[in-house]
């Protein structure tokens, strides 16, 4: 158990009653405005994206067309039916005192692959509100409703 909540959710069959891990390859964005200098995370409870620590978590990418959309792709080797919890961090530049702000507003959001999936983007709406669009067909999904819940 993290600070952040629970590490991992395992159902299924198999050794451990987990079945053989795989590789699932999953693009995360979501909405945020941001600073100049600051840097957006994805940090959660898989190793990739840091186990709740975020100076380890994976660094996300935006650029002058794509802003205020940060992404980032990771290889994800799970357990079948593992439930990654995660969320976006906001490392503050130094110019702005530094630290991390975090998802406070909201839970812990949770990414599941589905069987047989290769890849999944997960689109989650904004910076700390819970609106969430998600597609295992490789396309992303349009996002809706992005004022917020």
């Amino acid at each position: 158990v993290s600070p952040r909540g629970v590490t991992m959710h395992h159902a299924g069959k198999g050794k451990h009653g987990q079945g053989e891990e795989r590789e699932v390859e999953a693009t995360f964005s979501v909405e945020a405005h941001t600073e100049f200098g600051d840097e957006l995370l994805l940090v959660g409870s898989h190793w990739a994206i840091g186990n709740w620590c975020p100076e380890k978590g994976l660094h996300m990418h935006t650029d002058k067309r794509s802003y205020p959309c940060w992404t980032c792709t990771c290889t994800l080797r799970l357990h079948p039916s593992v439930r990654l919890e995660y969320k976006y961090v906001v490392k503050r530049s130094m110019a702005r005192g530094g630290g991390f702000q975090w998802e406070d507003s909201i839970p812990n959001r949770t990414f599941t692959p589905k069987a047989n999936e290769l890849h999944s983007i997960i689109s989650d709406g904004w910076f700390d509100h819970s609106v969430r669009r998600f597609s295992p067909t490789g396309r992303a999904s349009p996002i809706i409703g992005t004022g917020g819940v």
